[in-house]
């Protein structure tokens, strides 16, 4: 699980711009710069690629 720490705290808030941000970064970026490059069928994200992301974003996501 990823928590997400935004303020000022409001869980839908936060949920919306973790999913807004992660939808931003599918459509700009090569997937293969953020998927895990496993089987075809196993393919998804991992916990350390969502962290970059909202680094990226100045959005802190941690463990």
């Amino acid at each position: 699980m990823i928590h997400i720490y935004f303020f000022p705290y409001n869980p839908d808030y936060i949920t919306k711009i973790a999913m807004d941000t992660i939808g931003l970064y599918m459509n700009a970026n090569n997937p293969e710069k953020w998927l895990f490059l496993g089987k075809k069928e196993n393919t998804h994200l991992t916990i350390r690629s969502v962290e970059k992301i909202f680094d990226n974003r100045n959005i802190y996501a941690c463990k």
